[in-house]
């Protein structure tokens, strides 16, 4: 949902202090909802329901009434389009600071341009009729619209989207037009595609063997719907690796031997959550390789039920999946600091827990 700037001064206003209450009602309920063009369906129908839940005086009658009075006094441009009623708010780029701007679902009134900035694709944002806040105009890269028009763009092998920009002082106003897009400034009469290799990212070894990237492909496209096809497209997918029968057999034993051995420290089976647990237990298996996960599992569960905080708390896979590594750490450290601390306080995934030697004696490890 859109977040609308109401002006203060609009209660000093001599057309809004001019009108009946209820007008203001319907005035403020067409703020809030106007898209980004201020532009809406100016339905009577529709308005009793949006803004007028409950209330028996307003009719779809009076409601017309109120936006010809709003119509009157130049608040906004009441029209018609094809059988259908539209308001567009007359002063609405005066009040409203959007730092960007979708292109409007619903027809325009004669004579009124929009103003248009919005993202076309990651790292490409499209403008059109869009000014800074000094009133310096941006290139138009999209018509009326939104779609996109001699757009240039340059795609490095990372994934990245780059853009040529002209000169310009951008960077020196509140509201820059960040990542704007470069704008061809020869038109062509024909629709083409080239390719050449962006010097900035031309592939070389550097001095210590790291390699840099490949060379930059440069799509430059004249042709809106060349121009989509082209950003639409997507990555393959990457291949799945398949399992054979015995090896999914033999990971299929090793999860069941980590819910079994869940369920032994556990000591009862009631009110465990099969499908989550069975995700952690997969998780366990993949990270954690052992030939003993019935060990691992209930050696951990009862070095955490030792502390204090976790005592009177149920445990899951989740958690102990989480604190398999920092169990082995203090196993195989005796119990002394770790992660370079000489305080003996473990930092796990769960709040900090304050381990005591004395408290383990009586685990067999």
């Amino acid at each position: 949902m859109s977040k609308r700037m109401i002006d203060s001064s609009v209660w000093r206003s001599e057309n809004f202090v001019s009108l009946p209450p209820m007008a203001r009602l319907l005035m403020m309920g067409m703020i809030t909802t106007a898209d980004d063009q201020g532009r809406l369906q100016a339905s009577p129908m529709f308005m009793r329901g949006d803004f007028f839940p409950g209330d028996d005086d307003a009719t779809t009658k009076s409601i017309q009434t109120w936006l010809e009075m709003l119509y009157a006094n130049k608040t906004i441009i009441l029209y018609s389009v094809d059988g259908k009623q539209y308001a567009q708010f007359a002063n609405w780029w005066k009040y409203q600071s959007l730092q960007y701007a979708m292109p409007s679902k619903f027809p325009k009134p004669d004579g009124w341009m929009d103003r248009i900035r919005y993202n076309f694709s990651r790292g490409v944002t499209l403008t059109f009729n869009w000014s800074l806040t000094d009133g310096t105009l941006v290139n138009n890269t999209c018509d009326e619209s939104g779609n996109p028009i001699n757009v240039k763009i340059s795609k490095c092998s990372g994934g990245n989207t780059q853009n040529d920009l002209p000169e310009s002082n951008d960077n020196q106003v509140d509201n820059q037009v960040d990542n704007q897009v470069g704008v061809q400034e020869e038109e062509e009469e024909e629709e083409y595609i080239t390719t050449n290799t962006k010097d900035s990212c031309e592939s070389s070894q550097s001095p210590i063997g790291v390699v840099l990237p490949e060379p930059v492909t440069e799509v430059i496209l004249s042709n809106p719907q060349q121009q989509t096809a082209i950003l639409e497209q997507k990555p393959e997918p990457k291949a799945k690796v398949t399992k054979t029968p015995a090896e999914k057999k033999q990971a299929d034993a090793r999860v069941k031997q980590v819910i079994d051995a869940f369920v032994k420290a556990r000591g009862s089976s009631k009110g465990i959550n099969y499908a989550q647990e069975g995700m952690f237990a997969k998780k366990i298996v993949t990270d954690y390789g052992t030939d003993d996960y019935e060990s691992l599992v209930i050696e951990t569960f009862q070095w955490l039920k030792k502390d204090d905080f976790w005592k009177n708390k149920p445990l899951g896979l989740a958690t102990i999946f989480k604190n398999i590594e920092a169990y082995q750490r203090y196993k195989n450290r005796g119990g002394s600091a770790v992660n370079g601390s000489s305080s003996g306080v473990l930092k796990l995934s769960q709040p900090t827990i304050e381990w005591d030697e004395s408290k383990f004696k009586d685990i067999n490890f």
